[in-house]
C-alpha cells in the first residue's frame, strides 16, 4: 500500500473525484475514493472525505466505518465525531420501528459523540444544537435545557439562533417550564428566514406525534405545536412552511 504523502497519481484522482462530485455523479466519485483507499495508505481526510459520500449516497454504515477509522487516527479531531453522530442520528431514523429501549441506546450512541464534539471543540455550534436536539428525542427535558444554556456563547449566527431558541423552548415548555422570553421573541423575528438545508425538521416533527400518541397534557403539547409552527414559518420553502398550516 502506497503512502499519500506527495503522490502525483494519487493527486490525478482526487482531482477527478472533486470533478465528479460537482458534476453531481457522486456514485462515480465514490467509486474513486474506494480505488483510492484500496491503493493508498489510509488517511484522514480521504477517510473524511468518502465517509460524506457515503452518508449522501445512503451508505451510513460504510459512513460510520470510515469516520470510525479517522477517530483512530484523529482522536481530538472534533468534526470527526460531529460527523459520526449525525451518521448514527441518520440511520436511526430510517428506523422508526425501533422498540422504545433500542431507541433509548442508540440516541446515547448519538449524545456521546455529539458531546465529545463540543469538548474538543465548544465553538462546534451545529454540534451543540444537534446535541440539545437529541436530549428532547430522548425525552431529557433538564438535559436539553442544561445544553441549551451552555451553548449561548458559540451560537454566532441568526439562523442557529433561531434554532436554538426552538429546541430550548420546545424543551423548556416540554418540562414546564417558564420560556426564556428573549428566544421566544426570536421565534416571533420574521426577518430571519431559514431555507430547507438550515436544519432538519422530521425528528422534531416525530418527536410531536409521539408526545401526542402517548397523552403528553394537551395544554402543554398545544404550546409546543404553536411553538413548532412558529419555528416553521421562517421557512422560505413550501413544503415545510405547508407542514405548519397542516397542524
Amino acid at each position: 500500500m502506497k503512502e499519500t504523502v506527495d503522490c502525483p497519481e494519487l493527486v490525478t484522482l482526487l482531482q477527478q473525484a472533486e470533478l465528479l462530485i460537482d458534476a453531481d455523479r457522486l456514485p462515480d466519485a465514490l467509486e474513486l475514493y474506494d480505488q483510492t483507499l484500496e491503493r493508498y495508505r489510509p488517511a484522514i481526510h480521504l477517510l473524511q472525505r468518502r465517509g460524506w459520500l457515503r452518508r449522501l449516497t445512503g451508505d451510513l454504515d460504510g459512513a460510520i466505518s470510515d469516520y470510525d477509522n479517522a477517530i483512530a487516527l484523529s482522536p481530538d479531531d472534533a468534526d470527526l465525531y460531529c460527523n459520526r453522530g449525525a451518521c448514527l442520528a441518520h440511520r436511526m431514523s430510517n428506523l422508526p420501528e425501533l422498540d422504545r429501549s433500542t431507541r433509548v441506546k442508540c440516541l446515547a450512541q448519538v449524545i456521546d459523540n455529539y458531546h465529545a464534539s463540543v469538548e474538543r471543540d465548544p465553538g462546534n455550534a451545529s454540534a451543540w444544537l444537534a446535541l440539545v436536539e437529541a436530549h428532547l428525542l430522548q425525552h431529557d427535558w433538564d438535559a436539553a435545557i442544561a445544553n441549551y444554556a451552555l451553548c449561548r456563547p458559540y451560537i454566532n449566527t441568526d439562523q442557529y439562533r433561531l434554532v436554538r431558541a426552538w429546541l430550548g423552548c420546545l424543551a423548556m415548555c416540554l418540562a414546564g417550564d417558564a420560556i426564556d422570553e428573549e428566544d421566544e421573541a426570536l421565534m416571533h423575528d420574521n426577518r430571519i428566514k431559514l431555507q430547507h438545508t438550515s436544519w432538519c425538521v422530521a425528528e422534531i416533527d416525530s418527536l410531536l406525534d409521539e408526545l401526542g400518541s402517548d397523552g403528553c397534557s394537551n395544554a402543554m403539547l398545544v404550546n409546543a405545536l404553536e411553538l413548532h409552527r412558529l419555528f416553521l414559518d421562517h421557512f422560505i420553502d413550501k413544503a415545510i412552511r405547508r407542514k405548519a398550516t397542516a397542524e
